[in-house]
């Protein structure tokens, strides 16, 4: 085996005009999903450090694929940021929101976010989260289990998301709201990982449901914003959201209304990145763990050990190391990303030591590819929580072969919910009981994240 230290380079390049290659890939992205089209094309050999798509006899579009690369990638954001055109692609109104603003826009919104997924914030969730806890596992208990895991975690942090972040009930829109996420994740997403959405800068017209399905979550987004109308509430994320929009300032009810569809879009991408994501990774852990009763029993004994019977805190999270190892291995195996979002290169750029990206180039990740990698992690499919970090020929993997929830500037800010809202969970289902699957591991399908399917349906044994 080659070091991908060292060079040579292995670059494999198609180019778009050749028999159809880039047309099949496309058509693979929509059928299988961008993983296993990536797989498809490179075939039975290692992949190469990068796959490149030349369009019209220019290099486009790239497959970075070599982990040592990254950091050149994701630290220098003053060269690769997000590409301008995908906020057409996965936003409501055409604005910046936490998932598609360029660099210097995302940095003024992490700002005002970041306070509200922190320490103090978390801390402040504690009694939401243990309520809905309660109440999912009650309903486990109470029936003996469930014919759908992850409708129930859908459920369950999506109820978290409103209630913590966003102060407002959602029971009498619930099921509206729901569909109306199903149905933009499908659409904008799948547009998203089109490389054709990219070399052609548009995607075809949406559908009337996609209208539809933005309407609701105008109206959501109306409701969440009315008590705060009238004027700044410092503390509050929604009321901070509305100020940095420039809300307050507007002058006219025309300059509210702009002001509003930014709002829309940051609380729409803040939903997108939270809820589904949380509740996708959630499945694939009590899934994973249901097919497992040694891991069950371990995860128990941690528990008892250190905490006891008392309520879990925020502050306990980080005591449980065999869960904290475990969840990490499960956002290895089925992380929420099938790929980074893109960057585009705003200068001529070299990467990894020799590998030129030009101007204008799109440059992508394919997450999960890496993540289960051979070369990094050996028996990559196989759930591992105690796997070292050594790879097929003897080396320590590369740092960021596995990075889930990304890294450098557009790190995921929203890690610290998802472990809370996560830990809190499997704690609950082990000190009630045990759970099996009646069938096997959940289907995967391919929307924003890759998703677990509604087929996944669980016993709850109550008692040890």
């Amino acid at each position: 085996m080659k070091n991908l230290e060292e060079p040579p380079m292995d670059v494999v390049t198609y180019n778009l005009l050749s028999p159809l290659t880039m047309f099949r890939f496309v058509r693979d992205v929509s059928n299988v999903g961008s993983p296993q089209a990536l797989k498809n094309l490179v075939g039975e050999r290692d992949y190469p450090d990068a796959l490149a798509f030349r369009f019209l006899g220019i290099k486009n579009f790239h497959y970075i694929i070599n982990p040592h690369w990254f950091t050149d990638i994701f630290n220098q954001v003053d060269i690769f940021q997000k590409p301008p055109s995908v906020i057409n692609y996965v936003s409501l109104h055409g604005r910046q929101g936490i998932f598609t603003a360029g660099y210097e826009e995302w940095k003024k919104q992490r700002a005002v976010l970041k306070p509200h997924f922190g320490k103090a914030a978390l801390t402040g969730h504690e009694g939401a989260v243990q309520k809905e806890t309660q109440a999912l596992v009650d309903h486990w208990q109470k029936a003996g289990g469930t014919k759908d895991v992850y409708e129930d975690l859908r459920n369950f942090s999506l109820r978290i998301l409103f209630q913590t972040v966003f102060k407002y009930d959602t029971q009498e829109h619930f099921d509206e709201l729901k569909r109306s996420i199903d149905v933009l994740n499908g659409f904008l997403f799948k547009n998203l990982l089109n490389p054709l959405t990219f070399l052609f800068q548009c995607y075809f017209s949406a559908p009337a449901e996609v209208q539809k399905a933005k309407d609701c979550l105008d109206m959501i987004v109306n409701n969440v914003c009315r008590p705060y109308e009238g004027g700044y509430q410092e503390g509050v994320l929604v009321s901070e959201i509305m100020n940095a929009c420039g809300y307050y300032i507007a002058k006219t009810d025309a300059l509210k209304a702009e002001a509003k569809k930014d709002v829309g879009d940051q609380v729409w991408q803040l939903i997108s990145a939270g809820y589904e994501a949380t509740a996708s990774i959630m499945t694939w852990a009590v899934a994973e763990l249901a097919n497992w009763p040694e891991q069950q029993e371990k995860l128990r004994a941690e528990i008892a050990e250190k905490l006891g019977d008392a309520p879990l805190t925020l502050r306990d999270v980080q005591k449980l190391t065999e869960m904290n190892k475990y969840l990490a291995e499960i956002t290895r195996l089925h992380p929420t990303l099938h790929t980074t979002v893109p960057r585009k290169a705003f200068a001529d750029a070299v990467i990894g030591g020799g590998y030129k990206i030009d101007k204008g180039d799109i440059v992508v990740v394919p997450l999960i590819n890496v993540q289960t990698d051979p070369r990094w992690f050996p028996e990559p499919m196989r759930l591992d929580p105690d796997r070292k970090r050594i790879g097929a020929d003897g080396r320590e993997t590369p740092a960021h072969a596995q990075m889930p929830f990304l890294m450098g500037g557009h790190a995921c800010v929203g890690k610290p919910m998802f472990m809370q809202q996560s830990t809190s969970a499997i704690t609950e289902i082990l000190r009630r009981g045990a759970i099996s699957l009646t069938d096997g591991l959940p289907s995967v399908v391919y929307k924003t994240t890759i998703l677990p399917g509604n087929d996944c349906g669980l016993v709850f044994k109550p008692g040890t």
